[in-house]
């Protein structure tokens, strides 16, 4: 299984991105990194082992860049994608354990899951109870099969003040 990891950037410091891309480095199966500058992008990223693209900055919390990553890897044939925002990062087994639940779990078009949350640097305080799947997912917290890739078009074609909770629209 192909799977992308969409991840926009803005303004986040080299070193977070770098925390956050190599978390996704960690995973294990056939993972490609998109890495999508929102108008400010760092040159020393084009070395990295990713894709990396600049759009225009568009102030919409990552929605735009999102939504183009989506795009792009559903042209290029991907079978998943999955979104990861640059200050946070991956468990190294986390790809892992969404694909033995895809596997064990009747192959849902769609997966959710828990949200750890830390303080820095990486003092883990507990699974997220706001993110339980149902009323909330983090965008950070969701696998999308190529079936319904049409679902992403949300996270750009919306109304730009519902920016900020776009992934509540989701």
């Amino acid at each position: 299984m192909k799977i992308a990891v969409i991840t926009p950037y803005f303004k986040e410091s080299i070193n977070m991105i770098k925390r956050c891309h190599d978390s996704v480095l960690r995973q294990q199966g056939n993972v490609v990194h998109f890495l999508i500058s929102d108008g400010f992008p760092y040159q020393e990223i084009n070395t990295w082992d990713c894709q990396h693209m600049t759009i225009p900055n568009t102030a919409d919390y990552g929605d735009t860049p999102r939504g183009i990553g989506a795009a792009i890897a559903s042209a290029l044939e991907f079978d998943a994608i999955c979104f990861l925002d640059a200050d946070n990062w991956y468990d190294d087994e986390h790809i892992s354990n969404i694909i033995w639940t895809y596997k064990n779990y009747g192959n849902p078009p769609v997966i959710t899951i828990a949200r750890t949350l830390y303080i820095e640097p990486e003092e883990r305080l507990g699974t997220c109870t706001h993110s339980n799947g149902k009323d909330f997912v983090d965008t950070n917290c969701y696998f999308f099969r190529k079936e319904v890739f049409s679902l992403l078009r949300l996270w750009l074609f919306k109304p730009k003040e519902q920016s900020l909770y776009g992934d509540r629209i989701i």
